[in-house]
Parts: structure tokens; C-alpha cells; sequence
């Protein structure tokens, strides 16, 4: 097990109208064995559903953040 002092590890996922493969990004991201990650979505004003994906995904875990820029 990781000490409790561990680093945290940054996941940036910067998106704009990929949504068809912001699921299959953030499920590899959930999947890994290390716990101290955040996972930080920035939505660079898509007009595709990425938002909605997104949102989906901060509800199944808290360390997976959604911002949206115009």
C-alpha cells in the first residue's frame, strides 16, 4: 500500500468536440491501480455533448473535476 503522504498525480484531459472519447479516456483513468490521482476535464467550449459525459463521470468519483472555458 501507498504511504498516506504520496504525491498526487495531475490527469488533465483538455477536450474540445471529442466527447466520443472522453468515456473510453476517463474509464482508463478509474482503472488505474494508484489511488492518489485527480483528474481534472477542461472543456475548451465544446458544442458537442462532452459536458454532459463529463458531469457523468464527477458523479461516479469525486478526484474527476469538470471546467468548462468559453
Amino acid at each position: 500500500m501507498e504511504p498516506i503522504d504520496s504525491p498526487i498525480v495531475s490527469v488533465i484531459v483538455p477536450c474540445y468536440n471529442y466527447a466520443h472519447f472522453l468515456a473510453e479516456a476517463l474509464d482508463s483513468v478509474l482503472a488505474q491501480t494508484y489511488p492518489h490521482w485527480e483528474c481534472i476535464i477542461i472543456n475548451d467550449g465544446s458544442p458537442d455533448n462532452t459536458e454532459e459525459v463529463a458531469l457523468e463521470y464527477c458523479k461516479k468519483d469525486s478526484r474527476i473535476k469538470y471546467f468548462y472555458k468559453e
